[in-house]
């Protein structure tokens, strides 16, 4: 059965999708995986993999989405029967599964964002996060009970996940419409002050050109992508589909963002 609700508009939609892209990984994990491994080499390697394997990849869920117009379940069903059905149930076991540790860092943030404005953890950031908010034992055989400040945060989390899709894709959108655009304001007004820091020449040139070989750059385009992770075109199956597709080797259609296609004849 397809979707009643669409996306209110193009921009939305490509803000949700944004949103389900960039996660944790882009913005930690990107940075230190680039000086770990290659500096300006594993940049070019992860250009080159993005052109010839992450977009086709977002390209192929983008028009699986917009051609099945259901949810996750149905939809493999439909295409590859039980198996599919299988999958798709996978599928939503991974995705709760990174909800829920997702839930927990963001909860880790709030607690850390609480205690700025006081700069509670002094000059030992490591020893607040350990003791006074992961609230760790010695070893992981003491229970030493619940992190308060922790449990407290997930309420929170838990609340602003429930309002924000409490109706539906109209509340996701007015969301996505300022937490996908900000952080990248953040990262900007971050990366320019950067630059202006004592030392930064220095330590631009020795990340992107003084560190060792190419490692590691399929599972970080992955990571940036979320290609084959189902986000994205879950995402797209929400979009109204205006077009039709088809297959075989003398009618190939390119489904694109704005929901247009067009017709090739080998």
């Amino acid at each position: 059965m397809p979707f009643k609700e669409t996306w209110s508009s193009r921009w939305i939609f490509i803000l949700a999708a944004v949103g389900a892209a960039a996660g944790l990984g882009n913005l930690w994990r990107f940075p230190y995986m680039v000086y770990e491994n290659g500096g300006g080499a594993f940049l070019f390697a992860y250009l080159l993999i993005l052109l010839g394997f992450g977009i086709p990849l977002v390209i192929m869920e983008v028009a699986f989405g917009q051609k099945a117009q259901t949810e996750v379940v149905q939809a493999f069903k439909n295409t590859a029967g039980t198996f599919g059905r299988f999958v798709g149930w996978l599928t939503i076991g991974v995705v709760t599964l990174i909800a829920g540790y997702y839930a927990a860092v963001i909860a880790w943030g709030v607690d850390f964002l609480m205690a700025s404005t006081t700069l509670a953890w002094g000059n030992d950031a490591q020893s607040f996060f350990h003791n006074q908010i992961l609230n760790l034992t010695d070893s992981p055989e003491m229970w030493g009970g619940f992190s308060w400040p922790v449990v407290f945060a997930m309420i929170l989390v838990y609340a602003a996940v429930y309002l924000s899709i409490s109706k539906g894709l109209k509340s996701v959108g007015a969301v996505v419409r300022w937490t996908v655009p900000l952080p990248f304001l953040f990262l900007l007004i971050l990366l320019v002050n950067t630059l202006f820091l004592p030392g930064s020449n220095e330590g631009f040139s020795y990340f992107l050109y003084e560190r060792r070989a190419w490692v590691n750059h399929f599972i970080c385009q992955l990571q940036s992508t979320k290609a084959t992770g189902g986000t994205i075109w879950f995402t797209d199956s929400f979009r109204r589909c205006d077009c039709e597709f088809s297959g075989g080797p003398r009618h190939i259609w390119h489904a694109r963002l704005d929901g247009s296609q067009s017709k090739h004849e080998p």
